[in-house]
């Protein structure tokens, strides 16, 4: 009965031409609540943040390859190479700190690998045998590319090589300046040189102080007056000597009927005239 009702209310409405509303529901439709977010979706968001915040940063950097480590076999290689220069086992052996019994196998994979060449030349009379062994400077094989240095090795021995030429010529200055300097013997000598040199000057020292005195009769007078006198008086003893020697002088030229100056000759006798000697003045008192 109610449904016949609704469709009679609708055609009649239809036919004043009013618009069809659909009756209000007596029950009301709960409201859709949103879900509550779970903790698993914040946890994937701070993954989500933790991922994108690495991958923005650089990569953690590798570590250095290690290095290879040198067998016997690449030492003896590395020695023969670097010194450009022959072998025989026994000096090789002495260059290697090792023996040759260790190196006869050794020179053997060498040779095989063609980077060690050999040689057998004859010594002396005997008839005897002496094998060489060299390093083949041509030779290209991995062995030989394992042996190279690398490049940091290499900066490595430069700046070492840098450093001990710069301390050895600091070393070789530093031996110059000690060189210079005179050793303990040459000291020794030289102190008793100048010992000597010393005492006898301090002789001549005294033996003119001696005659200084002698001669003053006081060696601490400083009375000009008295050295005047006395400076007199010695010029007069000379004076008086030398007229005594040149009398007897000319007696004698008398007596060889030769002149003075041929007698002086003939006596041999050294005069003041001859030495250059003249008789000082007289001083007035």
């Amino acid at each position: 009965k109610k449904k016949k009702k609704k469709k009679k209310v609708a055609s009649s409405l239809l036919a004043d031409g009013g618009e069809v509303k659909a009756p209000a529901s007596t029950t009301e439709e709960p409201a859709t609540k949103k879900p509550k977010k779970v903790a698993s979706d914040t946890a994937g968001e701070s993954d989500d943040k933790k991922r994108s915040a690495t991958s923005g940063a650089a990569p953690p950097a590798k570590p250095p390859p290690k290095k290879k480590k040198r067998t016997f076999q690449d030492q003896v290689y590395l020695t023969m190479l670097n010194s450009c220069t022959p072998y025989t086992l026994k000096t090789l052996a002495q260059a290697t700190n090792s023996t040759e019994q260790q190196l006869n196998y050794v020179m053997l994979t060498l040779v095989d690998k063609n980077l060690v060449q050999t040689k057998e030349f004859p010594a002396g009379k005997t008839g005897r045998t002496k094998t060489l062994y060299w390093a083949n400077q041509d030779a290209r094989s991995k062995d030989v590319e394992n042996t190279d240095a690398s490049e940091e090795e290499r900066m490595g021995t430069v700046n070492e090589l840098g450093g001990m030429q710069q301390r050895l010529r600091s070393i070789h200055a530093e031996l110059q300046s000690v060189l210079a300097e005179p050793t303990n013997a040459e000291l020794a000598v030289q102190v008793q040189t100048a010992e000597a040199e010393l005492a006898a000057l301090r002789e001549q020292a005294a033996e003119t102080r001696e005659r200084i005195a002698a001669a003053t009769g006081s060696g601490n007078s400083t009375n000009p007056v008295k050295l005047k006198k006395s400076i007199n008086g010695m010029r007069e003893v000379w004076r008086k000597r030398k007229l005594s020697c040149m009398d007897f002088v000319d007696n004698m030229a008398d007596a060889m009927e030769k002149s003075r100056k041929d007698a002086i000759k003939v006596l041999d006798v050294e005069t003041d005239e001859a030495c250059g000697v003249k008789l000082p003045p007289k001083y007035d008192v």
